[in-house]
């Protein structure tokens, strides 16, 4: 559930960016690239019923194709990004590194995502109580505001579920 909303946000901020690119037509056929760093923090508190801190940074690399218009068709990204959830005194950080691929064609209105890699989570005494492999991929929309929307979960192949228990006995206040 965290992973899927991390993944979210971080695309979120990438199709913001894209969404801010001007081009010109005598370079609308070749595909932009670009390096961004990732720095930001929200809070969650669905999956152990008290507030969360989470802080991730680390850099985002973009590949995005344009269309005759200068219009993004899709695009590819790399995340290499750290993780650091506080809670109750404690900290946990993590790493994770995955592709992602977004296009958009007439089958969904907006495009669809597909997100690939691998996340895990260790806790000091406990060894692994995290471990997220696979592929999941999403239809979204963009709305009016320029806000992504995920819509659909199309396929999940892998392991994208966690046991909370460790990790919420580690950080409670």
């Amino acid at each position: 559930m965290i992973s899927k909303r991390i993944i979210h946000i971080v695309f979120v901020v990438t199709l913001v960016l894209v969404s801010g690119f001007a081009v010109t037509p005598a370079s609308a056929k070749a595909p932009v690239q670009f390096e961004e760093p990732i720095d930001a923090s929200y809070s969650f508190s669905d999956a152990c019923g008290f507030p969360i801190d989470s802080h991730y940074y680390g850099t985002l690399r973009s590949t995005i194709w344009l269309d005759e218009n200068g219009l993004p068709y899709k695009a590819h990204q790399n995340w290499n990004i750290t993780e650091i959830w506080g809670a109750g005194g404690n900290t946990l950080e993590f790493k994770y590194n995955y592709p992602a691929r977004a296009w958009m064609e007439p089958a969904y209105p907006d495009g669809y995502v597909v997100y690939l890699g691998t996340i895990m989570i260790t806790l000091p005494g406990e060894g692994v109580v995290y471990s997220a492999t696979g592929l999941l991929s999403y239809s979204f929309t963009i709305d009016e505001l320029g806000n992504v929307i995920l819509l659909d979960l199309l396929k999940q192949v892998g392991n994208w579920e966690t046991d909370w228990a460790p990790i919420c006995e580690y950080l409670v206040p």
